[in-house]
């Protein structure tokens, strides 16, 4: 239990690192979203969108880090200190796994199969994997 348990939030660690230099990314499409429903007030029209050829490519055109210039201020000190970035990645981390542990043990034993009890994530894998085998 204690692997899973450093596994997984080893997981979140990374995927939080990753999401924080992908907000410029996530800020455009937000916009964009925006301004398009905006325009057509449909939610609908709006993942038609997303999922039409043009928007597809704009999605993928759309990726970018942060600029050099934000992250090179990071040492110099620019008001955020790398306690404080740290401790909000660490925090995020926590958060996140908090968040997968519920779902793992909670929602997958009370909505997956009742019956069944995990002893671990490991084990809730195996039982996809046999359930799986049996499909």
């Amino acid at each position: 239990m204690l692997g899973d348990f450093r596994l997984f939030l080893l997981a979140a660690t990374l995927a939080t690192v990753i999401g924080a230099f992908l907000v410029p990314t996530f800020q455009r499409y937000f916009s964009r979203a925006v301004v398009h429903f905006h325009a057509h007030r449909s939610m609908p029209r709006l993942v038609l969108h997303a999922f039409s050829r043009g928007g597809l490519s704009w999605l993928r055109d759309g990726v970018s880090l942060p600029a050099a210039a934000n992250v090179t201020q990071l040492p110099a000190g620019a008001g955020v200190s790398w306690k404080v970035v740290v401790l909000n990645v660490l925090a995020m981390a926590l958060w996140s796994f908090c968040r997968f542990y519920y779902f793992a043990f909670y929602v997958i034993e009370h909505y997956v199969d009742p019956g069944w009890r995990f002893s671990g994530l490991w084990s809730f894998f195996l039982y996809l994997l046999r359930k799986q085998g049996k499909n």
